[in-house]
């Protein structure tokens, strides 16, 4: 059985590139918005989440405040096109695992992807 992730991302290229790349390895959720992408979350309970910070109807940092109340333990991983140095710090400061620039080296990102459910996975099974 596949784990299941989310791509949240308002440009449909970008879902749909990302869609192919992973569907091998995960079973890969999309949402095109902030709102759908809290929405899939709460339904899919994915073990990662790929997460684009300027979205229209709902910012990427409102969604991985969401995503994180939710569940704190979930990986995720912010993409811009606008890589500030500002916009990086504050996304690691509410809780995700990487900032990355767009476009985004796809080896790079699902070896990312790998360490961070890994390592969840690890803190998961290590509670008390």
């Amino acid at each position: 059985m596949k784990s299941p992730i989310l791509i949240v991302d308002d440009d449909s290229s970008i879902l749909d590139a990302l869609h192919e790349y992973f569907k091998t390895d995960y079973e890969v959720y999309t949402a095109s918005g902030g709102r759908e992408g809290v929405s899939t979350f709460n339904k899919t309970l994915p073990v990662a989440v790929i997460l684009d910070l300027r979205m229209p109807d709902m910012g990427g940092m409102e969604v991985l405040e969401e995503i994180k109340s939710a569940d704190p333990n979930v990986p995720v991983i912010m993409l811009t096109a606008y890589g500030e140095i500002e916009d990086a710090v504050k996304a690691i400061q509410y809780g995700s695992e990487h900032f990355l620039t767009k476009p985004v080296d796809l080896q790079t990102l699902n070896s990312m992807l790998e360490k961070s459910i890994n390592t969840a996975r690890l803190h998961k099974n290590y509670q008390y």
